[in-house]
């Protein structure tokens, strides 16, 4: 699920004051989801469970490993028995790194 909260305080106010739910939330598209988990999951210093992203998602370590590919190329991404972490090059790709996993338009 993809959530957020009301930006301003005037339409915050207006939906305490309305008693009507002033948080969002939208499931993640499935062409998404990848994108999603990763975006959050690469930022860290720590790595990454490939288990994980394929509980959460129920996307398969295949399909991951297949879209980071790129970055695994350069060196930026490193995947080893059963997890995935940027490099510390990569860090400064990280941008790269994600917009290589958006889903084309």
């Amino acid at each position: 699920m993809r959530s957020w909260k009301q930006k301003h305080p005037e339409t915050y106010m207006a939906h305490i004051e309305n008693n009507t739910p002033y948080k969002m939330q939208n499931p993640v598209p499935q062409n998404q989801l990848l994108f999603e988990f990763m975006m959050n999951a690469l930022r860290l210093k720590a790595s990454i469970k490939l288990t994980t992203l394929q509980q959460r998602t129920g996307l398969s370590k295949n399909l991951a490993v297949n879209a980071l590919q790129h970055g695994i190329n350069q060196k930026w991404v490193e995947v080893a028995d059963d997890w995935i972490r940027c490099t510390e090059p990569g860090y400064l790709f990280i941008d790269e790194i994600l917009q290589s996993l958006l889903p084309e338009q």
